[in-house]
């Protein structure tokens, strides 16, 4: 895992009102300030930040600070701007698995995702509830800060345009031809997505392989398994950027049964998975197929079950300029872990 080297002295100084006058004052020069403000600098003395652990009254590591170079890196510089979207009715359902509760469990998929933020150090998460049965769900807001879309379009009516619009950037009635989608997902019901649908095939179905690679289904020895896809693209940053070259995130986190939503954002949660799902370059989507087995719950227990989830495969698809679905699939072999792993 690739790691960087932050300065947060932008956060100090908001933080006590210390001004560029108080840094000059103890030594510091404007081209040193400025380029420790937006990570430009190429080295720092000790005799600089001694005087800056002095003058802000931390130790180093609140001044300097390693930042991984993953799926969450995007996520740690804005902490203010971090949104979680979740179907509105997600947030008002009782958490049950006995039925396996969808919304409910949206939510334990969104609580999953904002205790690894605040881990992470970011304090400003927020979530934000769509209502479903709204035509017209607006994905302008996507066009700033860091999101992430909890949910399959059963739930939130926010994911399908997030992926065909946002993500993929190709309208509905885009050629076959010419679809990026490496994967279909598809309900009982009908509801798919990704194009063309794929007649009997319940799951995540791979369109290079030809495959059905992950399903939702009860086993006999009172196991069942679930399902879910990531997806994820970077941003370019047009102000505020903290070093060249960074960038936003756009996740989404598609379950294809309530559980599968729950794995969903536990693999994406880990550092094998995050790794594995950082999008290699601006313009490049990538899709991951999560499956996992677990034992199902006793009737009358609001427990979840314990989830150990296994990324089976990634796909890169470029999405810049003409959409010729050009993807690199990558078949992935990563060790299963446990959750708090």
């Amino acid at each position: 895992m690739r790691r960087i080297v932050l300065c947060r002295l932008v956060e100090l100084m908001k933080e006590t009102g210390t001004t560029f006058k108080d840094l000059i004052d103890i030594g510091l020069n404007n081209n040193l300030i400025n380029d420790l403000r937006n990570n430009q600098w190429k080295r720092v003395t000790r005799e600089t930040l001694e005087k800056l652990c002095e003058v802000f009254q931390v130790p180093i590591s609140e001044i300097l600070i390693s930042v991984a170079q993953n799926l969450w890196g995007p996520a740690t510089g804005k902490s203010a701007d971090v949104n979680l979207h979740v179907g509105r009715r997600s947030l008002d359902g009782e958490p049950s698995y006995e039925k396996e509760v969808m919304f409910s469990a949206d939510v334990r998929a969104c609580n999953v995702l904002r205790d690894h933020l605040k881990s992470l150090r970011v304090s400003g998460v927020r979530m934000v509830g769509h209502s479903l049965g709204l035509s017209g769900v607006s994905i302008a807001l996507l066009r700033s800060g860091v999101h992430v879309i909890v949910g399959s379009p059963i739930a939130n009516p926010m994911t399908e345009p997030a992926v065909r619009d946002f993500l993929y950037q190709v309208g509905p009635s885009a050629p076959a031809s010419k679809s990026p989608f490496p994967y279909t997902m598809e309900w009982s019901d009908g509801r798919t997505l990704g194009t063309p649908a794929v007649s009997n095939q319940i799951g995540i179905y791979s369109r290079d392989a030809r495959q059905l690679l992950a399903r939702r289904r009860e086993l006999e020895d009172g196991t069942a398994e679930d399902c879910a896809l990531l997806l994820a693209r970077r941003f370019k940053i047009e102000i505020g950027a903290r070093f060249l070259g960074d960038s936003r995130l756009v996740l989404i986190v598609i379950g294809h049964g309530s559980v599968g939503t729950h794995a969903g954002a536990i693999a994406a949660v880990r550092p094998d998975v995050a790794d594995e799902m950082f999008p290699p370059e601006l313009g490049v989507v990538t899709a991951g197929v999560i499956r996992v087995k677990y034992d199902r719950p006793q009737p009358g227990s609001s427990e979840p079950p314990v989830l150990v989830p296994e990324l089976v495969q990634v796909a890169d698809t470029i999405v810049e300029g003409e959409f010729a679905g050009q993807t690199d699939i990558r078949r992935i072999a990563v060790r299963s872990r446990s959750a708090g792993a």
